[in-house]
């Protein structure tokens, strides 16, 4: 019997009395034949019947056999399933004609679950087969920002979980609120907070800092219900993880954590930093930029989450505004739009990754690149890991402030009045 998912040559038809290409219809497993969304060539992985590795499809008749691709005939030869090519100009695709076997579709087009589509500009597909813009447009091959949010004052501080998306929009009646990552109605979680600021997510709640007032507090991310959990001088940057909630304070120069279990007052973790910015925490440490007075004296530290001395990272900073921190580096941009990178536990060079020349404030990081806000620029834009060319990822934005990314979208607010939380996919 001839091996699953293997196109015969003519020598090999002629031995078996056949003048076609055939494919043997095997059960589920590993690499097998061409299956429902599959075109005709051997070896790759199977759709609906395709897979090989089991036990061969048997049948008495060709009706028996699961569906192929539509340029593929179910067939059943000697009690076994497989496939023979469709004649050659059988439509498919909708605008596309089968050539042995497989489904070609006009120039520019490109055959995607068994449809002809064109990638620079359908949503579903942009691209490349399978690109999901996720609610935006394709244009050019590019996904294109869409809002899931828009009409608030001022939305500032951005927070992710599996599901939604959170943010703050700073006012003197401000409030906390969330979306779907897919989109819908935005919820309140709290409202009348008197300019709520940076804001983070763990579990069932959500964090946020108000810096005038200097509360933090939080709330229940399905309800509102905030509670104020401290008040501390001007908390800027705030960040969390399973145990703990870290803050900044502008005013009061400190790097200080909270046991989100509740019963023990806020413990220091290091004084008399001047000016701390942003934060960002690992299992065993928090990191933050410091301005510092004069502008080209700010600093990039780090220090343990258990209690500790602090650890300069880098030193003779301008301004540096945004930090992230992966398993390997620590990412942070300067005012100035230049972004860097460190080793994450000392003792390395600081590296440039890029000099963008423009104003940048907030940075995250995913496995192959770094983003950053610009917001006199009105852009989002990423590099490597390893530093090039910034990309402008998004244009023609109005102040992107703070931004936040998952496996497939990048997210950022936009801090005008009426503003709005964006998303793009990457």
């Amino acid at each position: 019997m001839i091996a699953a998912g293997l196109a015969l040559s003519s020598a090999c038809t002629a031995l078996l009395g056949g003048d076609q290409d055939y494919y043997e219809v095997t059960g589920t497993g590993g690499a097998g034949g061409a299956g429902a969304s599959g075109g005709a060539g051997g070896g790759g992985a199977g759709g609906d019947g395709g897979a090989g590795g089991g036990p061969p499809e048997t049948c008495g008749a060709a009706d028996e056999c699961p569906r192929g691709d539509v340029c593929q005939v179910p067939v059943c030869d000697d009690g076994i399933c497989g496939f023979e090519p469709a004649d050659a100009g059988t439509p498919c695709g909708g605008s596309g004609s089968c050539d042995d076997g497989a489904c070609v579709c006009p120039s520019g087009e490109a055959y995607c679950e068994e449809a002809c589509v064109d990638t620079a500009a359908d949503p579903l597909h942009c691209g490349a087969c399978g690109h999901d813009c996720q609610g935006g447009a394709c244009e050019a091959s590019a996904c294109q920002p869409v809002a899931l949010a828009e009409g608030f004052q001022n939305p500032v501080g951005i927070a992710l979980d599996a599901e939604r998306v959170y943010w703050t929009n700073q006012a003197v009646e401000g409030s906390v609120m969330a979306v779907s990552k897919r989109g819908g109605a935005p919820a309140a979680l709290a409202t009348g907070v008197h300019s709520p600021w940076d804001i983070a997510v763990a579990g069932d709640y959500v964090y946020w800092s108000s810096y005038v007032l200097g509360y933090l507090s939080r709330s229940p991310i399905d309800r509102s219900d905030p509670v104020e959990l401290t008040q501390q001088s001007k908390p800027v940057a705030i960040a969390v993880d399973a145990t703990n909630l870290y803050w900044a304070d502008a005013v009061g120069y400190t790097i200080n954590k909270m046991s989100l279990a509740g019963g023990a007052e806020p413990e220091r973790l290091v004084a008399e930093q001047n000016e701390p910015f942003d934060l960002a925490v690992d299992a065993t440490h928090v990191y933050w930029t410091l301005d510092a007075e004069t502008i080209s004296k700010g600093m990039v530290l780090r220090a343990p989450i258990a209690g500790g001395e602090a650890e300069t990272l880098a030193a003779d900073q301008r301004q540096p505004r945004g930090i992230a921190v992966d398993a390997t580096h620590v990412y942070w941009v300067n005012q100035d739009g230049d972004v860097h990178k460190t080793q994450r536990e000392g003792g390395g060079r600081d590296i440039t990754l890029v000099r963008a020349g423009l104003h940048a404030r907030s940075i995250a990081v995913d496995a192959t690149h770094v983003y950053w806000t610009a917001p006199n620029d009105g852009a989002v834009r990423r590099t490597p890991l390893d530093g090039g060319v910034a990309e402008t990822f998004a244009e023609a934005q109005e102040m992107p402030w703070e931004i936040g990314l998952d496996e497939t979208s990048v997210y950022w607010t936009n801090n005008v009045n009426p503003g709005r939380v964006m998303k793009r996919a990457k």
